[in-house]
């Protein structure tokens, strides 16, 4: 099997991370931005900005998924 060359820093970090370490500290930080985003959401946004942020927090609640489950396959 040829050996790829990874695509980005973060997929780098996570091959090898056996224990996890660089693992948690891409879930902290996407757990901080989606706690900020969700306190700025319940301040109060009009609609369009409301909307945008909505499909912010989508995609930062699929990079959480994304991180995990990359993290699952390089790791086994």
């Amino acid at each position: 099997m040829e050996e790829r060359t990874p695509l980005l820093d973060v997929e780098e970090g996570l091959k090898g991370d056996f224990n996890g370490t660089f693992k948690k500290q891409l879930e902290d930080e996407l757990f901080d931005g989606l706690s900020s985003l969700r306190r700025t959401m319940d301040a109060g946004l009009s609609g369009e900005d409301f909307a945008k942020a909505e499909k912010f927090r989508v995609a930062l609640e699929a990079a959480r998924t994304t991180v995990d489950t990359v993290w699952g396959v390089m790791n086994k």
